[in-house]
């Protein structure tokens, strides 16, 4: 299977998990040493990110694919992806056009991130 392939799949795998909060699903995509610099600029790791998904104030209700680029190299891919995100935080919706940044690295026991960033799209 070409690299795309394999990361197209998991970046599927990782955007269902998100929408259904499956922190075990997320804790095997997400490499232990994960450095994901968040929306308001905070370097967030792999605890933070499944502890987030474990707050009940927080809720991705949509994550609808707009455009997706991966970059692979010998071990790793790139992928810049944009998506059109709604998500409930306590208690409010917010909505937007996120454009994410993940390193994906291939370990002898699987794909995982290691990297990554997001932001809002502005038109």
């Amino acid at each position: 299977m070409k690299i795309d392939d394999v990361i197209t799949e998991l970046e599927e795998r990782l955007r269902v998990a998100q929408l259904n909060s499956n922190v075990d699903e997320l804790a095997l995509l997400l490499d232990d040493n994960l450095m994901f610099s968040a929306i308001n600029g905070e370097i967030i790791g792999k605890k933070d990110d499944i502890n987030l998904h474990k707050s009940p104030g927080f809720e991705i209700t949509k994550m609808d694919l707009i455009d997706r680029k991966i970059q692979p190299f010998e071990g790793v891919a790139v992928v810049n992806t944009l998506m059109h995100v709604t998500a409930k935080i306590d208690g409010n919706i917010q909505s937007d056009k996120l454009r994410y940044i993940r390193v994906w690295h291939e370990f002898s026991d699987g794909w995982r991130i290691i990297a990554g960033s997001m932001h809002i799209e502005v038109a």
